[in-house]
Parts: C-alpha cells; sequence; structure tokens
C-alpha cells in the first residue's frame, strides 16, 4: 500500500494505526529492527487466527500463523507498507 499519494497525509503515528486494523487482533510482535540506513523498518508478528485459515504449505517451511509488515520511508515519513506471510530472511 503506498501512503504518500493518498487523499490524506498520515503520520507515521497513523499510519501504524491504520495498518493495525488490518492485521489480525491477536497479532503479537515478536521482532522490530531497522535496516537500509533506517529507510526500511521490519515488524514480525505471530497470529494464532491465522494458523488455521492459512494451511502449512502456504508457508513453504515457515513457521505457521507467522506474518511481516514492510515499513519503506523517504527520509521521516513511511511511504509504503508491504505485508506478507512468514518471517524477514534479514531478521534470522
Amino acid at each position: 500500500m503506498q501512503f504518500k499519494n493518498m487523499e490524506k497525509d498520515m503520520s507515521n503515528e497513523e499510519v501504524l494505526a491504520f495498518i493495525e486494523k488490518r492485521i489480525p487482533k491477536d497479532a503479537e510482535e515478536v521482532n522490530r529492527f531497522k535496516e537500509d540506513n533506517n529507510q526500511r523498518e521490519i515488524i514480525e508478528y505471530k497470529s494464532e487466527l491465522l494458523k488455521e485459515p492459512l494451511r502449512y504449505e502456504v508457508y513453504e517451511g515457515e513457521e505457521t500463523g507467522t506474518f511481516t509488515v514492510l515499513l519503506t520511508s523517504s527520509e521521516e515519513e513511511y511511504v509504503n507498507t508491504t505485508l506478507s506471510i512468514g518471517h524477514s530472511d534479514q531478521g534470522a
């Protein structure tokens, strides 16, 4: 999702609140780190609610019920985010 060209500019706090409304209610943050000179922030989560609807094969060997939020920023503002299943390779 791109945040830069939306009708209303959002602060970083509003972006995080926007994401929280779209991830499973029981999501627990398990890891958070920055890379690429603080241009990318990676947040890893686990969720029991994701274990049921997504089969083990979808995770291709990853721990079921895990997902990652990747936030990309331009200077100090988040400009886009990507959500994916499994953990980030960088956090391993």
